[in-house]
């Protein structure tokens, strides 16, 4: 399926929105979790959403009608971008700009956020659903959210362009995977 880009705020309008939710969460995280659930085969109304949103976001209060919408909104975004045929899916990590350790944190609490949504979404796998490939990637996605940040090296630099692609292109093909039956495309549109 071939969808118009879908509008996907950066990290730092994930982070305001965050502060303002007095989230202790982060914005690689939260985007990791919305596409964990989504990956998973969850298409959550907005009332569900925020339900999971709230235990998960360690919120000072109650997510805020506005807020809620905009996650609603981001989620429905995210959604667009992950099955775009085009790949434009793309990780909400520190820019290139910030600091390598932001960077690795961000990368390794993306990908806890993403194990958290598929676990939540898909609380009883059906392990023939899950090939070697989706195996080999979730175990991989579990041992980089154990990322240790303690000596880091300009190998390092390096190494994160390389896992960020990686966890990019595994992220949409378990999404692919797990996609439901009725929004699967049709051969013609596959071929």
């Amino acid at each position: 399926m071939h969808h118009p880009p879908a509008h996907l705020p950066d990290y730092e309008d994930l982070s305001r929105a965050l502060q303002r939710a007095r989230s202790l969460c982060t914005p690689s995280e939260l985007q990791g979790l919305l596409c964990g659930l989504l990956a998973g085969g969850a298409r959550l109304n907005q009332a569900t959403l925020v339900k999971i949103l709230e235990a998960h976001l360690e919120l000072g209060e109650a997510i805020s009608d506005d807020f809620a919408a905009q996650l609603g909104a981001y989620s429905a975004s995210l959604l667009i971008s992950l099955a775009d045929d085009d790949y434009s899916f793309q990780l909400c990590l520190p820019d290139d700009e910030s600091p390598l350790r932001a960077r690795v944190e961000g990368m390794g609490a993306w990908c806890s956020g993403f194990l958290f949504g598929f676990g939540t979404a898909l609380r009883k796998i059906d392990e023939s659903r899950l090939s070697e490939e989706v195996k080999q990637a979730l175990t991989d996605i579990v041992e980089i959210s154990r990322v240790d940040t303690a000596h880091l090296s300009e190998q390092d630099e390096f190494d994160l362009l390389q896992l960020v692609e990686y966890v990019r292109l595994a992220a949409i093909m378990i999404f692919t995977t797990f996609l439901p039956q009725d929004e699967k495309s049709t051969p013609e549109e596959a071929s």
